[in-house]
């Protein structure tokens, strides 16, 4: 029995994406056979035809050990006989365009599922089975991105990582199977990209602080090699905050307006990525939960910031509430605490003895600008502010505070450096970070003019 199925919009407008319609209307008629898997599209000619060329099917590439070469050999001759046609290709998709957009078919379909049965653990599901039932291990899912890659003539590699941000290293110098994740590497003219192909939230070709900055055992037959994943240095990380804050001195209140940025690894921060997909509430009761800005805070607006970029991603979110506790008095001075309008403030080691190495494995730069607005001037700062400056083999901090008229205003930089640092160096590391959080917990005292 035949038939044609067809999706018409009477009224459709630039927020009706007809192409991704069109694809979910012919994945559920797949199954009638290859003459159901067409297009028809109806519109204005510009002179320009789009053509896509299907070169095999995803079950294809566990039925034939020569599928690969079988693939380019199609793609050649299709590239010949367009030239022989005389057809002039005005745009192609460049091969990250492709990896995205199939990265972006693979999170929209599919879902991470990790089933242990015998030896699951170590036995990945067919790419069939994935493509069929739309979920898997990290196994299976890795191995069924490699297949769609296959389809468009694209080479990946399957790659064992010990992930986590506290995983340990890899000991090139030992055989030892200590792997508890798969991802998917895929080399480019100049560049690598590594998939994760498990979320359907992090951006495409995001190592984050699961399975960047380490090696990892890229599967090639006889040429598979230990090779090192997306590097994040310490400028890549970045968390940089912009507060303003306009005092109230009679009442003892503030309106706070801040602006955070966060870049590469630090938009895990608190579960910031994770964020981006809640309601409006949740999102609010995230921020509530995690930022102590003080007690009796009372939130006007709250807008996070759509992800920009890949591998290295920008986000961060703007945030406007009332303070109704932000100073203390005392007599006729006030006290006022800007560390907690800080971005990030170090821990020190509780520990007093270390016997093994010191390791930081993702270093960040913070920086921050706090800003007081008073509504009088007949008040000065009481307690010295002196600029303060640490330089340390683990990193850098800077911190100066300015008057003006009616402005108060602190500048902070610290950057903590990533490295493996020799247990003997514990003291100083602690030590640099004791004098950060000595410096970050200095208050600001004004007393009256009048």
């Amino acid at each position: 029995m035949c038939g044609i199925a067809g999706i018409i919009h009477k009224k459709a407008g630039k927020g009706v994406n007809i192409g991704e319609q069109m694809t979910s209307m012919l994945q559920a008629l797949k199954h009638r056979g290859p003459d159901s898997t067409g297009y028809a599209m109806y519109g204005k000619d510009n002179g320009n035809q789009i053509l896509r060329f299907k070169v095999a099917e995803a079950a294809d590439l566990e039925g034939s050990y020569d599928i690969h070469a079988i693939i380019k050999d199609r793609l050649e001759t299709v590239n010949s006989r367009l030239t022989e046609l005389g057809v002039k290709v005005v745009k192609k998709e460049s091969p990250t365009e492709t990896i995205k957009s199939i990265y972006r078919y693979l999170q929209q379909t599919t879902r991470y599922i990790s089933i242990q049965i015998g030896i699951g653990g170590y036995q990945p599901f067919k790419t069939a089975q994935v493509h069929e039932e739309k979920y898997g291990d990290c196994k299976g899912l890795s191995f069924y991105t490699q297949s769609l890659l296959a389809l468009f003539g694209i080479k990946s590699y399957y790659t064992l990582i010990n992930a986590g941000k506290r995983a340990k290293s890899l000991n090139e110098d030992f055989s030892d199977a200590r792997f508890n994740h798969a991802i998917l590497t895929v080399p480019i003219e100049k560049d690598t990209i590594f998939l994760e192909c498990t979320s359907q939230t992090v951006p495409f070709g995001y190592a984050g602080t699961f399975t960047g900055n380490r090696k990892a055992l890229m599967i090639d037959g006889s040429q598979s090699k230990i090779i090192s994943t997306k590097k994040y240095s310490p400028s890549d990380n970045l968390h940089k905050i912009i507060t303003q804050i306009d005092l109230n001195l009679e009442e003892s209140s503030s309106n706070v307006i801040i602006n955070k940025t966060l870049e590469g690894t630090e938009i895990e921060h608190k579960g910031f990525l994770f964020q981006q997909q809640e309601s409006d509430l949740k999102k609010k009761h995230w921020v509530l939960d995690n930022f102590e800005w003080g007690e009796a805070i009372e939130i006007d607006r709250l807008l996070f910031k759509k992800i920009i970029g890949d591998t290295t991603p920008k986000s961060g979110f703007d945030i406007v509430f009332t303070n109704r506790k932000e100073i203390m008095k005392r007599g006729d001075r006030i006290f006022l605490s800007p560390k907690k309008y800080l971005s990030k403030k170090p821990k020190v080691p509780k520990e007093t003895t270390r016997k093994t190495p010191i390791r930081i494995r993702f270093g960040y730069q913070a920086i921050d600008t706090v800003r007081y607005e008073l509504n009088t001037s007949n008040y000065s700062i009481e307690n010295k502010q002196e600029d303060v400056v640490i330089e340390s083999e683990f990193g850098s901090y800077k911190r100066s505070v300015e008057k003006t008229e009616k402005q108060i205003i602190l500048h902070r930089f610290f950057q903590l450096e990533d490295g493996v640092y020799d247990p003997s160096e514990y003291e100083k590391f602690k030590d640099f970070l004791k004098q950060v959080r000595r410096s970050d917990s200095r208050k600001i005292i004004l007393h009256s003019d009048s």
